[in-house]
């Protein structure tokens, strides 16, 4: 190689090299913000949304509460983005047996000494089918919680408590749980509800979530064979759409159609 050329190969190798180094100088930050991930679970409530009523509906002679929640942001742990929410519903309890028999006309739940007992043994697809049987009879728009949206509920009652400073006392004033519940579902309302109305958020049954990402499919809250660590771990578990247990129910979330 001539020196002309040794030249001519060194500054277009110095010319990459800098327009390399001035790509990664603005692309590598923002990866590296991407791949950050939140280590905690908190919320902001937007409160220049209008504050929204509660509101019952009634299926087949079956009533029904809804919580209206007024929406903020959350930054979920584990995400690597802030959620926002607009108002939402969610239901006071957990969808009871005698709700899921007014829709679908049977009963799949293990534990069904009660009607007022929570549903239970139902997959994700079974809960797609009640909710789309619901809105058909209803004329509304419910559908299966987000994993945001779920939290965030939680985070607003004061559901997201640390279980080293969580005593069996405390527990056993909220939730059904290893340490009370004898091994079995119980009654919704059964327990204090959270701050903002909502009953059994942990314990009793798990409830199905959808987190829009990787893995899709979450079962949160907690149910009442958990001890307390596993009861306050409501981030959540990974379950397969299509897997039914005697612990994992359904709680219905709602939006207004405007």
């Amino acid at each position: 190689m001539t020196n002309k050329k040794k030249k001519l190969f060194w500054s277009i190798g110095g010319i990459v090299l800098i327009a390399l180094g001035v790509m990664a100088a603005i692309v590598v930050p923002d990866m590296i913000r991407d791949m950050r991930r939140f280590t905690q679970t908190s919320i902001s409530q937007n409160m220049e949304l209008p504050a929204i009523s509660d509101t019952t509906f009634t299926v087949n002679g079956v009533s029904f509460k809804m919580i209206g929640i007024r929406g903020g942001t959350i930054r979920c742990k584990g995400y690597t983005k802030e959620v926002e929410l607009e108002n939402f519903y969610l239901s006071e309890t957990e969808v009871t047996q005698e709700l899921w028999m007014a829709v679908m006309g049977s009963n799949p739940s293990i534990h069904n000494d009660s009607v007022a007992l929570p549903v239970e043994n139902i997959n994700l697809v079974d809960c797609a089918n009640f909710i789309h049987r619901l809105d058909s009879i209803l004329g509304g728009e419910f559908y299966i919680p987000s994993l945001p949206m779920w939290l965030y509920a939680a985070c607003l009652g004061g559901n997201l408590m640390d279980s080293a400073s969580c005593t069996d006392a405390i527990l056993d004033r909220m939730a059904w749980y290893q340490g009370n519940s004898g091994d079995s579902t119980h009654l919704v309302k059964g327990k204090q509800p959270n701050k903002i109305g909502l009953y059994d958020m942990i314990g009793n049954v798990a409830e199905w979530t959808i987190s829009g990402s990787d893995p899709l499919y979450h079962v949160v809250g907690g149910q009442y064979d958990s001890d307390i660590p596993e009861c306050l771990n409501v981030e959540s578990v990974f379950f397969h759409g299509n897997l039914k247990c005697c612990n994992t129910g359904l709680r219905l979330a709602y939006m207004l159609i405007r």
